[in-house]
């Protein structure tokens, strides 16, 4: 409505988009309009040109809180890789070099406060202790401990100031550091846990060993039956609604939904995705706790470094392969020959990748579906060196059934997913080596 005198009314200023009140100017837009919502309207308020020049203007915000500015990227990634560059252990402890456990070496090194961590020879740490005397600790723990076999000390100095709040927060950090509790730190196996505490899921002693000698392992009944059919049915619904798309890759059919694994997508459909990725996310840390309870000796070294220092990623990956002979050719995770697998952000490279581990989320599968898992045997190159025809086959081929996982060596099996007669459903996290994560972050800074 006009008013009389030809000026606009403030419910006209209003529809046509701006308001002036008082010294500041309201202005109310549209957004732009996306899927499944309605026009939304947002209200700013802004200083209006009047306002004295005099007046203090905000302090902007810290350059490296600003993800465009020049450089900030890099050096943000490096500071995100800083506290993954060194083994579990390392991190834990400082970067205190280790001595052997002995009365004399404690006695010398350790007269003072701090926090250490005993470890074997192949660095898995079975104790971590702290102490206002850290010698006495130590002492205490070598008189008590059983263990025949020789043991090393990493030990962290903290001021003789130190209160037992700062002792306490420092041994708490070194246990998280390490993603396990240490096997002699553990509480009795008679000790009851609290009624709300889930269970941790571990490897066996053989699975490691099947880890490392065949470079795969298969894990039945990872998580329960009701939460593989939740998982599953979300994972239908990332594609039913659109979130999946086809890479166009030569050699590979599949459908894939890359998700942040900080940021799950929301609402109730997808809540079924939290059950498969809490367990894959987990896998270096099972690891780990796994490794500390196994005997010495029955991993080797250079695999335990692998385990040591693997971490979770913050990308993952959801994937579908139709029911018209779908496949993914013969190939390694993380391959040296191929040209792209230093391409990417550190952390997320194919050069990156340790162990790759895989949920199938495939409810009625029975073997006329096919579009099984193949692993070849370590020794094989390529697949082109294999007859199938043959008995003594080099390969093993694993049905993708509802709950199971495959975790494997990313850099040492081949493998391939077989043409598939139905849907099939997986999803998939790639653990990641934090040194040379780290390496790549700080070259790049």
């Amino acid at each position: 409505m006009r008013r009389d005198d030809g000026r606009a009314s403030e419910t006209e200023e209003l529809v046509r988009g701006r308001k002036s009140v008082g010294k500041k100017r309201l202005t109310i837009r549209a957004t732009e309009r996306t899927p499944m919502t309605t026009t939304r309207w947002r209200t700013d308020v802004s200083t209006s040109a009047s306002t004295p020049k005099s007046r203090p203007r905000p302090r902007p915000r810290s350059r490296c809180a600003r993800p465009h500015a020049r450089g900030n990227t890099a050096r943000a990634l490096t500071l995100r890789c800083a506290a993954a560059v060194r083994p579990q252990c390392a991190r834990a402890a400082g970067d205190a070099p280790r001595f052997e456990m002995r009365e004399e070496e404690i006695s010398a090194k350790m007269n003072a406060p701090g926090v250490f961590l005993v470890e074997r020879e192949d660095g898995v740490v079975v104790y971590a202790g702290v102490g206002k005397n850290a010698a006495s600790e130590c002492t205490a723990y070598a008189q008590r401990s059983a263990r025949d076999e020789p043991l090393y000390v990493r030990f962290e100095e903290l001021p003789k100031t130190a209160r037992a709040s700062v002792l306490k927060a420092k041994f708490k950090h070194a246990v998280q550091a390490l993603g396990y509790v240490p096997v002699d730190n553990a509480p009795a196996a008679s000790d009851k846990p609290a009624a709300n505490e889930k269970k941790q899921f571990q490897f066996s002693p053989e699975q490691l060993q099947t880890l490392q000698n065949r470079g795969f392992v298969v894990l039945d009944d990872a998580f329960g039956k009701d939460e593989a059919l939740a998982a599953s049915a979300a994972a239908r619904a990332l594609f039913d609604r659109g979130v999946m798309q086809n890479l166009n890759q030569e050699g590979r059919d599949d459908d894939v939904a890359v998700l942040s694994t900080s940021q799950m997508p929301g609402g109730a459909a997808f809540d079924g995705l939290k059950y498969a990725a809490t367990f894959l996310l987990d896998v270096p840390d099972a690891l780990r706790r796994s490794l500390a309870v196994c005997d010495a000796g029955v991993i080797d070294r250079d695999f335990a470094n692998k385990i040591a220092n693997c971490a979770s990623p913050s990308r993952m990956m959801v994937a579908r392969y139709h029911s018209n002979a779908a496949r993914y050719v013969s190939h390694l995770d993380n391959d040296p020959r191929d040209a792209s697998n230093a391409a990417g952000e550190p952390t997320l490279r194919p050069c990156d990748r340790v162990f790759t581990c895989i949920a199938y989320l495939n409810p009625n599968w029975v073997p006329e579906h096919e579009g099984r898992f193949r692993a070849y045997d370590l020794d094989v190159a390529s697949a082109d060196q294999v007859d199938e025809t043959r008995p003594d086959t080099h390969f093993a081929d694993v049905d993708p059934l509802c709950g199971r996982v495959v975790v494997f060596d990313s850099a040492r099996l081949l493998h391939e997913v077989r043409p598939s007669r139905a849907e099939r459903f997986a999803m998939t996290v790639w653990t990641y080596d934090v040194r040379l994560a780290a390496s790549a972050a700080s070259a790049a800074a």
